[in-house]
Order: C-alpha cells, then structure tokens, then sequence
C-alpha cells in the first residue's frame, strides 16, 4: 500500500490541533526532542478513515487538557506511517497486512518518560482499548514512574540444558508452552557449525521473551536423545507445538541462521506468537515498540536529524 495518501498532511483539525502535534510536518528535516517531560504518542492509519477515527481524537484531545495533563505531558498523534522518524539508520515501516491491526483496532499508544523509558498501552498480544479512566491511569503513572517496563528486546539470552532426567517434567508437563529443543554435542564445541547453532538458540530466546515458548538445549554427548527425534548428526532442532508435544517438528535450516529458526517457530507454534506472524513478521506494535526504545534509549535524538 502506498505510503502518500491525499489528505495525510491535512487530517488534523484545527481544533484538536490547540493540543496536539503530529510528529511530522511535512517534507522537511525534522528532530523529535525529548524536552524534559514525557510524552504520549498515539499513532493511527488515521488520514484513511477520520470519521472512524475521529472518537479517539476526541479522547486523547480531551486528556491533554490544560487542567487534565497537557500542562506536564506532551501529546502526539499522527499517521503510523509517520513513526519512521524513531528509526535513526534503517528503513521505516511500511503499511502492509497485519492481523493484528487494522483502521477498526484501537490507536497504539506510548509512553516515554522524561529518561527516555518507552512504555505500550496494552500487553504482548497488542494494543489495550483505551478509555477517558485508563488513559488518565497510564498519564499518572507515566508522570510518577510508577510504570513498569514490560517488554525488552535483548540480544541473547542463555538456553538451560535439559537431561534425561527432568526431559519428561519440563516437556511434556508444560502444558501452555511450545517447547523448542536444540540437540548438539559438546565434543563439538568450538566449531563454526555448533557455536553458531548455540549461539542463534540464545538469539531466539531473546525473541521468545513475549511469547509461551520455552527453549533448551540438550548434550547428547552426555545424554541419549529419546526416540521421538530422528536425526543423524548434530546440531538439530525440533519444535514441539503445545497441543501436539509426541509430534516434534524438525527445523532443517539450523545452519542459515536466527532468520529461519525463528521462522520455524513463527509458522509451527500451537498459537499464533504475540510479537510475529505466521511469516515471523514482526508485528507493528512490537516493531513501533522496538524502534521507540532504541531511539529514546541514549542522547540520539540530539545527535542526528531525519529527512521526513
């Protein structure tokens, strides 16, 4: 879909625009700044449907109130396509299909404290439908720091070994998760193909922190690997879906890289993950979340300016 729509730069009444600001203004460098008070950013496809999105205007307009918070909290609203301005070096996020987001969900909304710290309105799974009561709550505490940080993006984060011994237990008695298991043999540590496979499994555990998959790795140079997973050599990785555990899924590409492993998982899970789609696309709410932390995260809105 294409990013230019007729009215994108002229959606913004006049009188919601005595409150808010949009985070671009046209085709011209533009810096967002974080000026020592925090921010709420409330991003939309608004400039294609404003007679369906005109109520949560009406919301957030109201919120930002001088007698309400618009005196310590700064408010922006804008078209999503608009939010490229977080991404200092890569590509901005263009619209594409979503199925968790459409003109009918609710806005996306942030938080960004006067640190830097991003906060979402809503949980893993997407955004929260907000109200005059809720959105005063997220306001308060955004303001006392009372919000507690959800979601972080890490690079890696360590895989437990599993054994024989406690297979059973922390396979097939998780009965919520997705359990992925990667097999690999420690008298191959130290090779190109062992330490990148171990390597992509942490990678993938960074990026399993919001979703009901639980990962391990298993030696089979000190373990014998039960019958159910049928490979000849090492490394290997299986999925096991939820609701199927005696049914392991095999991934041939652990050799390609953290690309493929997650598709696996993206394509095979019990359910659909909170953060990607079927096709390990990153879904808008994560990506926006993603790009916002790395942009407030250290003095670069200061440093750099962005062609819009």
């Amino acid at each position: 879909m294409s990013n230019t729509l007729p009215n994108n730069n002229s959606w913004l009444c006049s009188r919601h625009a005595k409150r808010l600001k949009r985070l671009g203004k046209g085709s011209y460098t533009y810096t967002l700044r974080l000026e020592k008070r925090p921010m709420v950013i409330a991003l939309h496809l608004f400039a294609d449907d404003m007679d369906g999105l005109t109520h949560w205007l009406d919301m957030i307009y109201e919120v930002a109130a001088p007698d309400s918070f618009g005196k310590q909290i700064e408010f922006l609203v804008d078209d999503i396509c608009a939010a490229y301005v977080f991404d200092l070096f890569n590509k901005y996020p263009f619209r594409r299909d979503d199925s968790s987001f459409s003109t009918q969900s609710p806005p996306l909304i942030f938080g960004v404290s006067a640190a830097g710290e991003v906060h979402f309105f809503g949980s893993a799974h997407g955004p929260s439908t907000p109200s005059l009561a809720s959105l005063r709550v997220f306001c308060t505490q955004l303001l006392t720091d009372s919000l507690v940080q959800q979601f972080r993006f890490e690079d890696k984060r360590r895989v437990p070994d599993i054994e024989l011994a406690n297979f059973n237990d922390l396979v097939y008695g998780e009965q919520q998760a997705d359990i992925v298991l990667g097999f690999y043999s420690s008298h191959k540590l130290g090779t190109a193909k062992t330490d990148s496979f171990l390597d992509n499994l942490e990678r993938l555990a960074a990026r399993m922190q919001q979703e009901q998959v639980n990962i391990f790795k298993m030696n089979i140079h000190t373990n014998k690997a039960p019958k159910k997973f049928n490979f000849e050599d090492t490394p290997a990785m299986f999925l096991l879906p939820r609701y199927e555990k005696h049914n392991p899924i095999r991934c041939y590409h652990t050799s390609i890289g953290i690309g493929r492993m997650l598709l696996h998982v993206a394509e095979h899970a019990g359910e659909e993950l909170n953060f990607y789609d079927r096709s390990a696309m990153r879904r808008l709410h994560a990506e926006l979340l993603k790009k916002m932390q790395n942009y407030f995260k250290e003095e670069n809105i200061k440093l750099y300016r962005h062609c819009y």
